[in-house]
């Protein structure tokens, strides 16, 4: 919970506004739930990004959006192992924020 909000509160909210878009509609419920959205792992997510943006570095793109992502999937690989699946991206975050998803918890 944060700002008062936990995540059930805050997906209406979010289906209500312009924000709300087919990615939020399949991702925010699973992470109240735990459930799975994908089953790609994150080794694989991390080295596409790394590919990504080592080549738009060539270029002379900075891709500076894409150098975040790549870099939080690195840190959450190497946490939670190349292994992990890439919804394992949302512990990782929940870690570094201190707070948990799901409303179980």
């Amino acid at each position: 919970m944060r700002a008062g909000l936990t995540l059930s509160e805050l997906i209406p909210l979010t289906e209500a506004g312009a924000a709300w878009n087919g990615g939020a509609a399949r991702i925010l419920p699973a992470l109240r739930t735990g459930a799975a959205t994908t089953d790609f792992a994150m080794g694989l997510m991390a080295k596409d990004l790394r590919i990504a943006t080592e080549m738009g570095g060539r270029l002379g793109a900075p891709l500076l959006m894409a150098n975040a992502a790549r870099a939080m999937m690195q840190a959450c690989a190497n946490e939670e192992g190349a292994g992990a699946n890439l919804d394992a991206i949302a512990q990782t975050v929940e870690k570094m924020a201190g707070l948990c998803f799901a409303d179980h918890a």
